[in-house]
Formats: structure tokens, sequence, C-alpha cells
């Protein structure tokens, strides 16, 4: 099925392959003259626009066209990315009768709230294309978009990619399946419940779900918290201030905080609790609390107290009744605005976000003052 992978150059790999392929798509097959509408290709491209993003808006067809000429190609499928090309991946299976190609970046994402329309922000996108043998007809390989699609949302969905609601992927992310263009079509579906399909879900979920991890945990809380390790730091720095401790230099408890902040963030007891505030502040967006309507969560509604409680819970797992109490002054100085804070419309992450700040304090203060300021 593959003739070969050529790697053009830092920012373009061409796969080529034997003979022709039909192919189903959310991106279009290109000529040089233009949209080719026959859905024949035998090349597949994939090129970084990271340094070309303003050619890239003017004007799309013009900028695809001018890939092939660079590569002296006459027709072929253009999947655009902005991360680098050195961590495409390739997995084959059954024999090498599946091939599946795949650049994945997570920003922007997309979600059913997305404000931004049509702004061209980045594209990091992810880009899966799957090329068999197997014989499928043009609905199965509908079929087989289809269930791809899926896998890809329910992984962004369960690392909780960050969006204004439940993501989706990113507003770029871009599918192709191929299949010898002369075969003698058999093959009905090829969905999530087939062999075929699942095996291949299972590989992009996969895939999909160890990309974004292998990011880190200071990426992952930024998607799940929408604040990263600095912005956390910033926050307990502008409450530390409010009592500092004398003769201490600030320097010095700043790195406890963050060496402490590392070290909660070790615990899967803590990213438990911030990963619950999250799914109920996804459903607070969605609207699938029962009888809590969207314009309450939104008003953060005093009829809701499930947020000070997973707040409570993780202040006092992590730093006792002291952080209980500190967690209470944090939110009476976020109430009067006398804090630069973070806040955001989430009211779970928000008392999440008390909950860390009131229990580096406490930690803080406590070895502190156990050893009487020395």
């Amino acid at each position: 099925m593959l003739k070969r992978i050529d790697k053009a150059d830092d920012k373009t790999i061409v796969i080529e392959f034997s003979r022709p392929m039909k192919t189903v798509s959310t991106v279009p097959v290109m000529s040089i003259n233009g949209v080719d509408d026959t859905g024949i290709i035998d090349k597949i491209v994939f090129h970084n626009v990271f340094e070309e993003l303003d050619l890239l808006y003017k004007d799309l067809i013009s900028y695809y066209i001018r890939i092939l000429r660079r590569l002296d190609l006459d027709k072929g499928m253009i999947f655009l990315t902005a991360t680098s090309l050195d961590n495409m991946k390739r997995i084959s299976l059954f024999d090498d009768n599946v091939e599946i190609f795949m650049t994945i970046g997570f920003e922007p994402a997309s979600c059913i709230e997305y404000e931004n329309i049509f702004e061209p922000l980045k594209i990091s996108t992810i880009n899966i294309v799957v090329a068999t043998n197997y014989p499928l007809t043009i609905n199965a390989m509908t079929d087989l978009l289809k269930t791809i699609v899926e896998a890809k949302t329910l992984a962004s969905s369960d690392i909780l990619l960050r969006c204004r609601s439940r993501s989706s992927g990113t507003i770029t992310d871009a599918i192709a399946i191929l299949r010898p263009a002369e075969v003698e079509e058999k093959i009905l579906f090829a969905g999530i419940a087939t062999y075929i399909g699942n095996k291949i879900a299972r590989e992009i979920y996969n895939a999909v779900k160890t990309e974004y991890f292998r990011k880190g945990e200071e990426y992952y809380l930024k998607n799940i918290l929408g604040l990263d390790l600095k912005e956390l730091l910033e926050i307990f720095s502008d409450v530390y201030r409010r009592a500092p401790l004398p003769d201490v230099d600030e320097k010095i408890i700043l790195k406890e905080a963050e060496d402490l902040l590392r070290e909660f963030l070790k615990d899967p007891n803590v990213w438990s609790m911030i990963i619950a505030a999250r799914e109920l502040d996804l459903h607070g967006i969605a609207e699938t609390i029962p009888y809590l309507t969207r314009s309450e969560y939104k008003s953060d509604s005093k009829k809701i107290v499930a947020d000070e409680i997973i707040g409570i819970s993780l202040a006092m797992y992590l730093s006792g009744l002291k952080g209980l109490f500190a967690m209470y002054w944090i939110e009476r100085l976020k109430e009067d605005k006398s804090i630069k804070y973070f806040t955001q419309d989430n009211m779970f992450e928000d008392d999440i976000i008390s909950a860390i700040i009131a229990s580096l304090l406490t930690r803080i203060l406590d070895k502190y003052m156990s050893r009487g300021l020395s």
C-alpha cells in the first residue's frame, strides 16, 4: 500500500502510495489547477505552517497550490499543522493493511460555546489519516470517518481539553480515510462496534491521550483549572503579602510555595478533586445538573454549597482544620475584591483554587511557626 515516506524538508512530509487511493475526507483534494473533485490521489502531504500563518489566512487555495508547485506535485491532499512534524505518529495495524498517520496539537480547543468562530488564532490541529487495503464501500469509509471523529472527541473530552464548555478537539482538526480506488467493495460498515473500526478507534484515542500527557502536569493543570503553576503562585504571593512572616525573605517563601505546590501535584487525590471540580463546572455550563439552571450556575447561586464542600475537602486533606480557616479568609478577600484573583465564571474551580492557596499558606506558616521563625 505504501510506496514511500519522504521528508521533503523540515516543514514537509510526503506520503506516497503504491496505487491510486479513493478518499473520504474533511479536507479537499487539491491540484495545481484548484480543487479536484475526483477524490482520487496517490500522495498525502503534511506541512508545518507555523511561520506562514499570514499567507495561509490570506488565500487558502493559493497556499495549497503553492505547496504542490514547490513539491513538484500535480495533485495531493494537504494537511496543515503548527506542531513539529518530528512528532508525527505512524501506527501500523492488521499486518500493515491499515496505516494511521497523525499530527497532534491541542490549541485552540473547540467546543459548542466557542466565541471566536472563524477568527484565526493558531493551528496546532489533530490531523488523522487512515489508509487501508480493506475493500470498504463508500458508506463504510464514511462510517470509519465518523468512528475516528468519535474516538478523537472522546479523547479530547476525557483529557479535559479546555474550552468554554466540553471540548471535541481543536477548531482545525482534519481527517481522511483512504482505500485503493480499484477494489471490489465488500465491507459495508466500519463503526466503533466493528472489529476494524474499534481497533482503529482505540489506537487514535490512546495516541491523543498519550501525546497530551507527554506535555506534562503543568500543561494538564492549565487545561483543567484554567491556571498554570506560575499563575497559582502569583495568587499565593498576593495573599501572602497580606500577612507576611517577619524577618523572612519573600523569595524564600515563594520558592517553598512552589516546591510545596509541585508536591501537591504528585498526589492523585489532589488531582481527583481538581478533576471533579472541572467536571462539575462543565455540567453547570451545559445545564445538566438537575434543578440548577444555567443562569443560577453563572451567578454562583447561594443554593449550591457543593462547590464549597469540595474546596473544604481539599483544604482539609492538604492542611487540616487550619487550612479550612485559611480558605474562608481567602474567600472573604475574594468577595471584597481586595486581591488580584484569577477568578473565572466557574463556581467549582474557584473554590478549588482557594483551597490550594489556603493549603500552601497554612503549611508554610505552620513550618515557620513551629520553629519560632528561625
